[in-house]
């Protein structure tokens, strides 16, 4: 029964990166067809049209997730993502940089109203287990918001006519879930709690592909950590959550 869920779990999360990657693939082939007409309509959003305006959706999981259980012990879970949200940016309009790195910085918010983290229903094994049996976990699911109000993106395009638009980015922001999270187990503690309270640092890194100069295909891969600040009674927290997204903007 172990190894089917841990199979099912492998599969579940390979379909999901292959959804992403295939999309892009096919967006990309897509738009390579119309970069001769979209060349005569002038420069990119990204130049004429400072302001991104734009909604996405978004789901991952942590790769390793090991949950504190004792000085001595961890616990092996399992934990989905699925999100939806808006973002706002404006940009620079020149050109900065030399070479390859060359492009446009802009300034980001991204609020997320549709958060949603789920445990689903597992036999969670202690590691080493030492006296301790794998136990069976119901399904629990926590709801929540997000805001980051401190995001940095720098696009890499080299010129203006330029239709798929790299960037990397760098941010901090707030989480609030409806009740504490992440879970945390301590058998020296059976009320121990976390903080509905988190703070999210991330990196991460995408591509606007431009199917008009003025709007554009999204799609990007964040590594998100979580965690309260010693806000709750404990701070386990999700040292790195891998995060998949695909969107759509209006440049104006």
């Amino acid at each position: 029964m172990k190894t089917r869920r841990n199979g099912l779990k492998f599969a579940s999360r390979s379909f999901l990166i292959l959804i992403a990657v295939t999309a892009l693939f096919f967006s990309t082939q897509s738009l390579v067809a119309q970069e001769a007409a979209l060349q005569q309509q002038g420069e990119s959003g990204l130049s004429r049209h400072p302001w991104q305006i734009g909604g996405y959706v978004q789901g991952g999981f942590p790769p390793e997730y090991k949950a504190p259980f004792s000085s001595t012990q961890t616990l092996n879970m399992q934990l989905d993502f699925f999100s939806a949200g808006i973002e706002v940016g404006k940009q620079t309009r020149r050109i900065e940089g030399a070479k390859l790195l060359s492009g446009r910085g802009e300034m980001m918010l991204e609020v997320i109203p549709l958060w949603l983290a789920r445990y689903p229903a597992q036999t969670v094994t202690v590691n080493p287990a030492h006296t301790v049996i794998p136990f069976q976990m119901a399904a629990e699911s926590y709801h929540g918001a997000s805001i980051t109000p401190f995001l940095l993106r720098w696009n890499f395009n080299q010129r203006d006519s330029v239709r798929v638009v790299p960037w990397a980015q760098l941010g901090c922001g707030l989480l609030w879930t409806n009740h504490k999270f992440p879970i945390v187990i301590v058998p020296t503690d059976p009320h121990a709690g976390t903080s509905v309270i988190n703070f999210t640092p991330q990196a991460g890194a995408g591509v606007n592909v431009f199917n008009r100069p003025n709007h554009s295909v999204n799609f990007a891969m964040k590594v998100i950590h979580i965690s309260n600040a010693t806000l709750g009674d404990h701070n386990p927290g999700l040292n790195q959550t891998l995060q998949f997204s695909a969107g759509y903007s209006w440049w104006k």
